[in-house]
C-alpha cells in the first residue's frame, strides 16, 4: 500500500487541522488503502484561540489499523538533542518501523529514555502541558506583534511554535531575504521554500520561531522595528 506522511499541528504554518479536514484525509486513506504516518510532535502546543482543537488522525473511523502516530519529548521538553521519541499504532506497523530503525539509528542512550519516561510522568502530575501552551501563546503573541510592527503580513498559528510571514522586498526571493536579514540585522529566519519540494510554492514566505526567551524576542523587536 501507499504511505501518506502527515503533520499536525503543522510545521511550518502552525495550522491545526479541523475535523472536516481530518475526516476528508481519513476518507481518502480508506478509499485508496493508504497507510498514514502521522507526526504529532506538537500535539501539546495548541493555543486557546486555535480555530480547531487538536484531534488525532488515528482516532477517525477506519484509521486505527492503518495509522502510525509519531511523537517525541524533543519539542515539549526542549530536549531536541536527546532524540527520544515513540510510535503508537497497530502491531504490524510498529514492527515494520522497528525493523527499519534497527538499520538506521539502531539505538540511543538508555539513560535518556529513562529520563524522558520520568519527565512524562511528572508532566502529567504537574499539569505541565497546560502551562506550556499558555507560555508559548504569550510568546506567539509577542512575536506576531513584533512582526506586524515591522511591516510584515503575519499568519497567526493555532499551534506549534512557528509563525509565517510574507515579505514584499522587491527583487528578493525568500532565501535572499533571509540571508540579507542576517547580514543587516543579525536576525535569523528560515526560507519556507527550503521546507517543501513543491517548485510551484511561492518564494515569498518566511518561517520565524518563538521558542525563545522574552529577552531574545525583545531584542528581535529592537533590531527589526527599532523600538
Amino acid at each position: 500500500p501507499k504511505v501518506f506522511f502527515f503533520n499536525n499541528p503543522h510545521n511550518p504554518t502552525g495550522h491545526v487541522f479541523t475535523d472536516d479536514e481530518l475526516t476528508g484525509i481519513a476518507q481518502l486513506c480508506r478509499r485508496h488503502n493508504v497507510i498514514a504516518i502521522s507526526d504529532e510532535i506538537y500535539d501539546r502546543i495548541v493555543f486557546s484561540d486555535s480555530p480547531a482543537p487538536f484531534r488525532r488522525l488515528g482516532s477517525y473511523p477506519g484509521m486505527a489499523n492503518r495509522t502510525l502516530t509519531l511523537s517525541s519529548f524533543s519539542k515539549t521538553g526542549s530536549t531536541t538533542g536527546w532524540k527520544v521519541g515513540w510510535a503508537v499504532g497497530p502491531k504490524h506497523l510498529v514492527n515494520a518501523m522497528t525493523m527499519m530503525s534497527m538499520y538506521t539509528a539502531y539505538a540511543i542512550a538508555s539513560p535518556l529514555q529513562y529520563a524522558v519516561a520520568e519527565a512524562l510522568r511528572t508532566a502529567r502530575k504537574l499539569d505541565y502541558y497546560t502551562h506550556l501552551s499558555a507560555e508559548y501563546q504569550l510568546r506567539r503573541d509577542l512575536l506576531c506583534g513584533i512582526l506586524r510592527d515591522a511591516g510584515y503580513e503575519v499568519c497567526v498559528p493555532g499551534g506549534a511554535y512557528f509563525a509565517m510571514t510574507r515579505h514584499t522586498e522587491p527583487g528578493f526571493d525568500d532565501v535572499k531575504f533571509c540571508y540579507d536579514l542576517i547580514d543587516r540585522l543579525g536576525v535569523a529566519a528560515i526560507p519556507a521554500s527550503w521546507l517543501t519540494t513543491n517548485s510551484a510554492f511561492p518564494n515569498t514566505f518566511v518561517r520565524w520561531s518563538f521558542c525563545k526567551t522574552e529577552d531574545v524576542l525583545e531584542e528581535a523587536r529592537r533590531r527589526l522595528v527599532g523600538k
